[in-house]
């Protein structure tokens, strides 16, 4: 207990999880304010369960919202950290250029132009999107992506995003970035986000 209420007193965002064969220790932890309390025996559940409810909350970790790496490659992370596959390659482009666009709703004519370099929208633009939608509704994030008067953007406020993190001022966000953007996609050399980035 001493040694618990010293860690929060030199780092006060500190997540502290007591673990115990006594459950009657619970009330004495609580005065450390932890994260959590578990009793011997435990299980897998129990830990993910307390690092999914952390009284300060680590980006990118046990997290409801789907994760987002663009350093590099772009990468999508669904529950329990798994890599997500998607019906179409051209489904996952689309979700890394709404992305990109950072929040701001974009129409079918500027993914057929800018992501499948096709001057005339047609029919394909809308079943890509439509897959894409179900593919995240199928891993549980069924608001990640939105839909609406003919626009479809980002929910921002539903993902973990190594970018938007780092725009925001994230230290550890800013640390993580090389220079290296969504290297898999030729338009992202040029995106207006991408350059913001390499200047932060």
């Amino acid at each position: 207990m001493d040694s618990a209420l010293k860690l929060r007193q030199a780092s006060p965002c500190c997540n502290i999880i007591f673990v115990s064969s006594h459950p009657e220790d619970a009330l004495d932890a609580f005065r450390a304010r932890p994260s959590g309390f578990i009793t011997k025996p435990f299980t897998e559940a129990d830990i993910r369960s307390e690092l999914a409810d952390l009284r300060h909350p680590l980006p990118g970790l046990m997290t409801d919202k789907l994760r987002l790496v663009t350093f590099g490659a772009f990468t999508v992370y669904g529950k329990n950290n798994e890599i997500l596959t998607f019906t179409r390659t051209r489904s996952k482009e689309i979700l890394a250029y709404l992305v990109d666009q950072n929040g701001f709703p974009v129409t079918s004519k500027n993914i057929a132009s800018d992501v499948l370099e096709e001057p005339f929208f047609d029919e394909r633009v809308s079943k890509l999107i439509l897959l894409l939608m179900n593919d995240l509704k199928q891993a549980g994030f069924p608001d990640a992506v939105i839909k609406q008067n003919r626009q479809v953007r980002i929910n921002k406020e539903r993902v973990d995003c190594d970018l938007y993190r780092m725009l925001d001022g994230d230290p550890e966000a800013v640390r993580a970035f090389r220079g290296e953007y969504m290297l898999q996609y030729s338009w992202a050399e040029t995106s207006d986000i991408s350059g913001e980035a390499l200047l932060s």
